[in-house]
């Protein structure tokens, strides 16, 4: 029995010395990390990998993230800039990279009222990118021979054997929200509200407003506190810390192209999960879909879209297309929209067999899963891009394009009295007549040679929108002359444009197909069965004939 007890007390001692010794190693843990609390500019942090994306998590105070924080559309990569001295030229040129998706101020006062007034809130972490100077540095050492990084643009060091745990430096370094802006304007806001006492309004693009802005006494009024106490909550607010994760701009092994484009399309990528993007943002930023590729390089490269080297620009610095939304006023100065260049693309690309890389560009729609877009080569991006710029040179070529060219205001051509009423200058009708030219090109016919016949109907004038005895009456507009933007007016608008300038139907079934279809649009009275003709007479719904071919 004695041996056993001594046994039992001799355990008992060394289960004391392990658990001494697990207590020491915890306060020797405790204090590095409260000794690398302590180092300014330094933080613990987890590596994340997810894909072939590595990234840090750790938590900040909010003052941290007002004072350190920039917003995506600062981001090198993303700047619109093009006199910024801090970012190459070559850069700045590129087109297809300057466009970024912006935060809506007006959104300011009610998240900063949120953060202000509910004790209870919470905001995810935000997705931040971290730059460093060297980024843009030719001559840094941090550049391999062959122009590739030799580190991540990050301060960053291992602290343990797994790679788990990293001290994160972010001295000389500089974050952006790549994910987050509306969090990060609403933090700005509470920092303002908090050192000034108020808040001003302001409209989408951050300009301040006269009226409508947020007081601190108003925050007061709301959460019925007593005003010392409420006056210490806010002073708190700022030292409340949030979650960042954090990517580097530029990683080991990376060419500058290479992280840049991995940064535009991880933008995309977590603003279409988090909030569904706007067409027009997709066509901004998106960099797998091929449609879209071709569409921002054809900006830069082409004298009807952009202001290539070389090209005057526009009066009045007007831009010629029209970036943010996807539709135009008739009195808009913009040829088209970045969003119907992208469909001109599609259509032109898709339709024209007689193109040597037709197979290639049919398969970029197939190019997706689950919604998430495979990039094409860049041969084939590259030999698109030459097939769209042949298009848009024979476009260039049409009167009322020359004249656009030349400085002539796109809404003095585009809209009816006392404008040109030209239908070529509307989204749909350059769509589908890009979609229209692909169809005859398939088929054998030569796109200058079409082009050309269009060009001189436009010379007789029967290619204006609102005209009664014209094709298009009905067809584009309404009675009432508002333009018709239907998907069933899309499609008789580009199978009217193959059978004008082609030379008529393919057999006679196709012909009275459109006929019926050609009249239905031009009804006046259904009751009475009555619809205009192209004479501009009223007749008989089964009277209404089709205009003459073109060619």
């Amino acid at each position: 029995m004695s041996n056993d007890m001594e046994d039992i007390r001799e355990l008992d001692y060394e289960l004391q010395d392990i658990e001494d010794h697990e207590r020491r190693k915890k306060q020797v843990l405790a204090r590095l990390l409260d000794g690398l609390q302590n180092k300014g500019n330094h933080h613990l942090a987890i590596q994340v990998n997810m894909g072939e994306v590595q990234s840090y998590l750790t938590s900040v105070s909010l003052s941290w993230v007002a004072e350190m924080v920039g917003f995506a559309s600062d981001l090198p990569s993303f700047r619109r800039d093009e006199e910024d001295s801090a970012v190459p030229k070559a850069y700045s040129d590129d087109l297809e990279l300057r466009q970024q998706r912006t935060p809506d101020w007006t959104r300011q006062r009610d998240i900063a009222t949120y953060l202000a007034s509910r004790r209870h809130h919470k905001f995810p972490a935000l997705l931040l990118v971290g730059y460093q100077t060297w980024v843009y540095d030719d001559r840094s050492e941090k550049w391999g021979e062959d122009r590739r990084a030799m580190s991540d643009s990050l301060n960053i060091m291992s602290l343990d054997s797994t790679g788990m745990c990293w001290e994160l430096d972010d001295t000389n370094t500089n974050f952006y929200a790549l994910d987050g802006q509306h969090r990060l304007m609403a933090i700005l806001g509470l920092r303002e509200l908090i050192q000034s006492g108020h808040l001003p309004a302001r409209d989408k693009k951050g300009n301040l407003k006269s009226a409508g802005g947020l007081s601190r006494d108003e925050i007061i009024r709301q959460t019925n506190e007593d005003k010392v106490e409420a006056h210490e909550r806010l002073q708190c607010l700022m030292r409340e810390r949030i979650g960042v994760e954090i990517i580097p701009a530029i990683r080991r092994g990376e060419s500058e192209q290479e992280g840049r484009l991995r940064l535009r399309q991880m933008f995309v990528d977590v603003n279409e999960h988090a909030k569904h993007l706007t067409k027009s943002e997709l066509s901004q930023l998106d960099e797998s879909n091929g449609y879209r590729v071709v569409a921002r390089r054809l900006l830069a490269k082409h004298s009807l879209l952009g202001t290539p080297p070389g090209t005057p620009p526009l009066p009045d610095g007007r831009n010629k297309v029209e970036i943010k939304n996807i539709q135009l006023n008739d009195s808009s100065d913009c040829y088209t929209t970045l969003s119907t260049i992208v469909e001109i693309v599609r259509a032109y690309l898709k339709e024209n067999t007689s193109l040597d890389a037709r197979d290639k560009y049919a398969a970029w729609d197939n190019l997706i899963v689950k919604k998430v877009s495979i990039r094409p080569e860049d041969s084939e991006l590259n030999e698109a891009t030459r097939d769209m710029i042949e298009y848009f040179n024979l476009l260039a070529d049409i009167p009322s394009h020359r004249a656009f060219i030349q400085g002539k205001p796109a809404g003095e051509i585009r809209r009816p009295d006392p404008g040109d009423d030209n239908i070529l200058f509307r989204p749909l009708v350059q769509e589908e007549l890009a979609r229209a030219v692909g169809i005859l090109a398939a088929r054998g016919f030569s796109p200058r040679n079409v082009l050309k016949t269009l060009a001189a109907k436009e010379s007789e004038g029967h290619l204006k929108l609102t005209d009664r005895k014209g094709p298009w009456f009905g067809v584009l507009c309404d009675v009432e002359e508002k333009m018709r933007r239907h998907k069933k007016n899309k499609d008789i608008c580009c199978r009217l444009l193959v059978f004008l300038l082609g030379g008529g139907a393919e057999d006679d079934i196709e012909r009275e197909q459109l006929r019926e279809d050609f009249a239905k649009q031009r009804i006046i009275d259904l009751e009475k069965g009555t619809a205009i003709n192209h004479d501009g007479e009223t007749v008989k719904i089964d009277q209404v004939q089709l205009p003459n071919p073109w060619r």
